[in-house]
């Protein structure tokens, strides 16, 4: 875990902070990472569950207080406030460190949940290994799996936006929305992401941002638009995507991009993340969390981060 802090002045260099094992996290290879209630930051790891951060300590939550698997695949929060977390063995419900575990025996499709992704409306939304979008709400389970494009276990991205649908990300290169249980392919539309999307962020105004790794492109009022990025082919090769309170859009592969409306900015210098591949992006407060699969989790504020 590394964390980087503002320059003294505008010319310094940003001061680092390095969090590691000995610091208290579980494992160094971070999946995901999520705002949490009361100042809280959720990290999910590979192999060692749930760290939360709680000031400057580290809670951990594993398989012995309850969780299904600590394998933390992604995370999410709730209109209630309850964190949500997929893991490879199930998923989980945490609530003031009580855990409510849901498996097959609850109607869970597979034990093994890829993604979740809560709406306003209070509902979750998940893909699991056995193919399909499911739906928790109201205590239980619906999964669709009524369209070839969700018949198989390829959705890679689930993205609930305010109007009660959600987009997909379907590999290899489809993107689709899914609404009143009904699943319509965008691919074709002018304009459309191509090469696939790995990750979708709706903003405060409507418009739709889709992430790939041929970069970035804007849906508003129905329309798609390239977003032009700065730097070569390869630091235009996106791989997560989160937007702040403030409409602003961050992107990231190999570099970190900020984006107002149509205006994209280099953040970071390529390679800033030593090679390493970024698994989530989270804005926080004025900063961007970063985690990596195997350099830790970046925390950038300033103009620049530097590994």
């Amino acid at each position: 875990l590394v964390q980087l802090r503002p320059p003294a002045t505008p010319s310094g260099p940003p001061r680092t902070r390095i969090f590691t094992t000995r610091d208290g996290l579980p494992s160094n290879l971070v999946l995901t990472v999520l705002a949490g209630p009361g100042d809280t930051l959720w990290v999910g790891t590979l192999g060692g569950g749930l760290a939360v951060r709680i000031g400057t300590r580290f809670l951990v939550v594993d398989t012995r207080d309850g969780l299904t698997d600590d394998r933390v695949n992604a995370l999410t929060r709730d209109r209630d406030g309850n964190i949500w977390a997929s893991t490879s063995g199930g998923l989980d419900r945490v609530h003031a460190r009580a855990i409510t575990t849901f498996t097959r025996a609850d109607g869970l499709p597979d034990p093994l949940v890829w993604g979740v992704a809560g709406d306003a409306h209070g509902t979750v939304w998940l893909t699991t290994n056995a193919g399909g979008l499911t739906r928790f709400a109201d205590g239980r389970f619906t999964t669709w799996r009524n369209d070839p494009l969700l018949a198989t276990s390829r959705i890679s991205v689930i993205a609930p936006v305010a109007d009660g649908s959600v987009w997909l990300g379907i590999r290899p290169v489809t993107v689709a929305r899914f609404r009143d249980g009904h699943v319509e392919d965008w691919t074709n539309r002018p304009g459309a992401p191509r090469g696939g999307v790995v990750a979708i962020t709706q903003t405060a105004n409507g418009d739709v941002y889709f992430a790939g790794p041929l970069g970035l492109v804007r849906l508003r009022d129905g329309v798609f638009a390239q977003i032009a990025l700065p730097g070569d082919s390869a630091a235009r090769a996106l791989r997560v995507l989160a937007h702040d309170s403030d409409g602003t859009v961050w992107a990231a592969g190999n570099s970190l991009y900020r984006v107002r409306d149509r205006r994209a900015e280099l953040v970071s210098a390529p390679n800033a993340f030593a090679g390493a591949t970024v698994s989530a992006l989270l804005p926080d407060s004025g900063r961007v969390w970063l985690s990596t699969d195997g350099n830790g989790l970046f925390l950038v504020q300033g103009s620049q981060v530097h590994a």
